[in-house]
């Protein structure tokens, strides 16, 4: 049962992916200070930038990974818990490999009975 769950979510990972890479990526436009500066001056709108698509190779999430986190759980009032200690993305992947441990039956064997004795 566990191996149809991780061949499902691995799917579903591979679509998420493909999702992005068809996305365009957001291009900086003019900006609201630039737009009013070049009205008054009596200037021409810009030519829109072109649009441009993620490359294989491209990062997943350009730029720090860990401030992304911080600032996500920041903005959602997370980043403090219940006992008052702050959420790291250490902490997370603590939390998930515990969770994913709880859920496939693990069997144990002291180091007595893992290998037969010989006689």
């Amino acid at each position: 049962m566990s191996v149809v769950l991780g061949i499902a979510r691995a799917c579903r990972a591979v679509r998420v992916y493909e999702r992005l890479l068809a996305r365009a990526k957001p291009v900086q436009g003019e900006s609201r200070r630039e737009r009013q500066l070049r009205r008054k001056a009596g200037g021409t709108a810009p030519v829109a930038p072109e649009l441009k698509y993620p490359k294989p190779m491209d990062l997943v999430f350009p730029g720090n990974h860990i401030k992304l986190f911080n600032n996500l759980l920041e903005r959602t009032g997370l980043k403090i818990d219940r006992d008052g200690k702050a959420r790291t993305a250490y902490s997370l992947r603590h939390t998930y490999i515990c969770m994913r441990l709880m859920e496939v039956p693990i069997f144990i064997r002291s180091p007595r009975t893992a290998a037969p004795r010989s006689r």
